[in-house]
């Protein structure tokens, strides 16, 4: 009976050990999850800290006292007390873990970084076949995939030694010299394909292409390490911030260098709920604040990663950018499906490639504008969308009831600050925590910020406003459209003249004055006036949406149309140093009658602020001129 009594107490004991251990544990485990979530507001942390170890502590007290007076049906109850508890400490562990760990990993701290020796020439099948040739690389001796690494593979294969090696202002100039075979291989990003997807002159690059090597190394993000040395604290989001969004058109992975499809400025003022929106036009022609600061599409600055496309934007608009964030724009095709479609309000009938740009198919076509729900699919095509008259034909063949004309970028703009919304909207109606959990899964996979997890925390005063909000016009969100006008220019780079677009100056500061007002930078201009007719439904302004008038930049003209004198006074109007040169005899003339036009040292429709600083015109006699003189000047 006493030996019987013994056993029976030690199991009770054995029980009781396991189960204290268990809510230790589990009580340790989640106060530690807790304490991760600091950053947002302290006070309910404590508080909630406090609470787990009262309640802990009380039931192992509860727990203990039942086994030393021997009370079985009290024990029995407060060990099932226990393991619910700790079975509510393992949810919430889950939980706050989960989350944590998956906004933690929008912050990619290090990123894979590649770089392929390419070439369009066959006998190049190894890296041992790399013998006499000339090498391109981009002289930035900061860049990584484009000097850094290349310059590893040169040393480590001992490339220098029989091979010459050609430095070049950027990658644009690299795949140029490639294609005019003044280079036999170059160094450049492994993502080269989407860089150049939309260069029409490099149609063929995927069929003429020939990886030699590719070579990568997982680094520090040096996006993120600047940031960390400059500003470790960070910008706290309960004060107005600007953030730039970049979508990337990539159907590989996020990368360093990538193509900046979307350049969106986003400002946002916590206190009055008041957002800004500005998309600039991929085409835009600006000056590129890395690879030597040349004037190109604003697009190419992505070719230079986060940090180039942020300080071109810092440049061009005066503003500070605080935080970015990079969205590969096929994630937003499972973002959309996880949160089961967004409801948006289509513009207009649309015909689009599918994410991995397919036709046949696989061709993504709403065939009614109108409030209705788009799937990931149909997500992406909107804010793709802008077919051109070259690839109209090609959309009209694959969708022929389509009757709407072709989009251009701004419509695009658009159209994405549209599916943005739509977004925001059905991740406030989220309330499932496993739903949750998969949604900030697709964004981590396919995002990329340099936002801490404490940035984000800061956010939380403002969300607690958001989310106790019926609807997203709680956020007052001002759009805007930049204004300007259409030229081709000169582009040595790809020889050939290509598309551009360029903004009125007047456009482009009424839209940075209203976001700087909205940052609190400056007042606001109090409007005291404001008519309206109860027949005709209020539209908000689009902000930058107005005639300016101003006139376009110069361009270098065909100077075969010129006289003497009609080219000097176009030379001294736009500053530029002019030479009248005997194309035989090299020397200056200082009249060209009798003479014929050769050419001229700077290519038709080079833009004026890129051309320089000396013009030469070249002529000759008449009586020697050739029937098809030579285009180029002489050395």
């Amino acid at each position: 009976m006493l030996y019987n009594l013994i056993m029976k107490n030690k199991a009770y004991k054995i029980i009781q050990i396991i189960l204290l251990i268990l809510l230790g544990i589990s009580s340790g485990f989640l106060i530690y999850s807790l304490i991760l979530f600091t950053g947002l507001k302290k006070l309910y942390i404590i508080l909630l800290i406090a609470l787990v170890c009262y309640i802990s502590l009380f039931i192992g007290y509860l727990e203990n006292k039942n086994y030393r007076f021997e009370r079985k049906k009290r024990f029995i109850l407060s060990s099932i007390c226990i393991v619910i508890i700790c079975g509510i400490y393992l949810v919430g562990i889950y939980f706050l873990t989960g989350v944590h760990s998956k906004l933690n990993f929008f912050r990619k701290e290090e990123i894979s970084y590649k770089t392929v020796l390419l070439t369009f020439n066959e006998k190049y099948k190894t890296i041992e076949d790399v013998t006499n040739s000339k090498i391109g690389i981009v002289e930035d001796t900061e860049d990584i995939e484009l000097y850094i690494l290349p310059n590893k593979v040169i040393e480590k294969n001992s490339l220098s030694k029989n091979n010459e090696i050609i430095n070049y202002n950027s990658v644009i100039d690299l795949m140029g010299a490639l294609y005019k075979k003044e280079v036999d291989l170059i160094f450049i990003n492994s993502n080269y394909k989407d860089l150049f997807i939309s260069f029409e002159e490099y149609a063929d690059l995927s069929e003429k292409g020939i990886e030699v090597i590719e070579y990568s190394e997982k680094l520090k993000n040096k996006s993120i390490e600047e940031k960390n040395n400059t500003d470790t604290n960070g910008k706290a989001l309960t004060k107005p911030f600007t953030l730039l969004i970049l979508g990337v058109d990539s159907i590989s992975d996020v990368n360093a260098a990538f193509n900046g499809d979307t350049i969106m400025i986003v400002t946002f003022n916590p206190k009055t709920l008041n957002a800004t929106m500005f998309s600039i036009p991929r085409d835009t022609y600006v000056k590129v604040a890395c690879g030597n600061r040349q004037f190109q599409k604003i697009n190419t600055s992505a070719y230079g990663g986060a940090k180039c496309v942020k300080n071109t934007v810092e440049s061009i608009t005066g503003l500070n950018i605080d935080y970015y964030i990079k969205i590969n724009f096929k994630g937003v095709v499972d973002l959309v499906d996880a949160l089961g479609g967004v409801e948006v309000d289509v513009p207009y009938a649309f015909c689009e490639q599918n994410s991995s740009r397919s036709w046949g198919d696989k061709t993504v076509f709403v065939k009614e504008k109108g409030l209705q729900v788009l799937n990931g699919e149909q997500a992406l095509a909107l804010s793709r969308n802008r077919h051109s008259a070259d690839n109209l034909s090609l959309m009209k063949y694959h969708c022929p009831t389509l009757t709407e004309g072709p989009r251009n970028d701004f419509i695009r703009g658009k159209n994405q600050q549209l599916v943005i919304e739509g977004i925001i909207k059905k991740v406030k109606e989220i309330r499932n925590v496993n739903k949750l959990l998969e949604v900030l899964d697709v964004i981590s996979k396919n995002i990329d910020t340099d936002l801490s997890v404490n940035d984000m925390f800061s956010f939380y005063e403002v969300l607690e406003n958001l989310i106790g909000a019926k609807d997203l016009e709680l956020v007052n969100i001002q759009k805007t459209f930049l204004r300007g006008y259409d030229m081709n220019v000169w582009e040595p780079n790809a020889n050939g003249i290509r598309y551009a677009f360029f903004n009125y100056k007047g456009s482009m500061n009424d839209i940075v004055n209203l976001m700087k007002q909205n940052l609190e930078i400056i007042k606001p201009n109090v409007i005291k006036e404001f008519s309206f007719s109860v027949n005709k439904p209020y539209e908000q302004e689009l902000v930058g949406n107005k005639s300016y008038n101003e006139t376009k930049l110069p361009t270098v003209p065909d100077f075969s149309k010129y006289s003497y004198s009609g080219a000097k006074d176009w030379a001294n109007k736009n500053n530029i140093s002019i030479h009248f040169i005997n194309y035989d005899t090299n020397e200056e003339l200082t009249d060209i009658n009798g003479m014929s036009f050769v050419s001229q040292s700077m290519h038709e429709r080079t833009l004026v602020v890129k051309a320089g600083d000396t013009l030469n015109l070249y002529y000759k006699s008449n009586k020697v001129v050739e029937e098809n003189p030579q285009e180029e000047t002489p050395e």
